[in-house]
């Protein structure tokens, strides 16, 4: 019981901390670098397959309702330049394994699968099925997601401090969340814990996160009757129009 009640403690007091200083995903990366860092010193840190698998479909829905049309027809914009780097980024996380592993300690598996581009539980979760040491995989994803999502909203901060910031999102505009009632949250994610116990007994890579963000992703539209687009968030600069970390919520 311990190696679940200390390592929880510990994310909660991470997220805490990440929210209070008003990082984006507080909640989410402080608790996950919290984490990370309490499993690489070598303490105890392990909970139930059944409580990490409701967790990972937890998120993965969270992020599957933010999934608009808009959004998607971004991404299909995108695509050729995410396919690409996607492709670079494979190929060097081959080439620097072994050099990793060597200078690291790591065994090769869990070298590759911290160098490979991607999020900080897909990576944990598809490396522990290939027999990697998920608490270091966590730990060094961990660290670069919180790098980055702390460096690059400062850095475009003091980019556009002498600019027009006609690229910032307008005031009063953003993206519209998904408003669930508590039985409209219910029949989601039981839905979800369905399709992605059939994905899992398929053999898809990381179902129990994947399968609830494309299930959630697919009910996100603006005319579903199970979604009410009430609530916007937008980024704005104190004083002004602009790009700052975090969000603010309004009905």
């Amino acid at each position: 019981m311990a190696t679940l009640l200390l390592p929880a403690g510990v994310a909660v007091v991470g997220g805490c901390i990440w929210n209070a200083l008003g990082m984006p995903l507080g909640w989410l990366l402080g608790a996950a670098i919290a984490t990370g860092i309490w499993a690489a010193v070598g303490l105890p840190a392990q909970a139930p397959k059944p409580l990490q698998r409701a967790g990972l479909l937890i998120v993965g829905a969270s992020v599957g309702l933010w999934i608009t049309p808009q959004v998607a027809h971004e991404l299909l914009g995108w695509l050729p330049i995410m396919v690409a780097s996607a492709g670079l980024g494979v190929t060097l996380a081959i080439l620097a394994t072994p050099v990793f592993a060597r200078f690291s300690g790591l065994d090769k598996a869990t070298a590759y699968f911290c160098l490979l581009p991607g999020g900080v539980i897909e990576m944990a979760e598809i490396g522990e099925g290939y027999r990697a040491n998920r608490a270091a995989i966590a730990a060094l994803h961990a660290i670069r997601v919180g790098l980055i999502v702390t460096l690059l909203p400062a850095a475009l901060f003091l980019l556009s401090a002498s600019g027009s910031n006609q690229g910032a999102v307008d005031e009063g505009t953003g993206v519209v969340a998904a408003d669930l009632s508590l039985n409209s949250l219910a029949v989601l994610v039981a839905l979800c814990a369905l399709v992605s116990w059939i994905t899992a007994r398929l053999g898809m890579p990381s179902a129990w996160f994947l399968t609830p963000l494309i299930v959630a992703g697919a009910v996100r539209r603006p005319s579903a009757a199970l979604i009410s687009p009430a609530v916007r968030v937008t980024y704005r600069r104190p004083g002004g129009g602009g790009l700052q970390p975090g969000g603010q919520i309004q009905a």
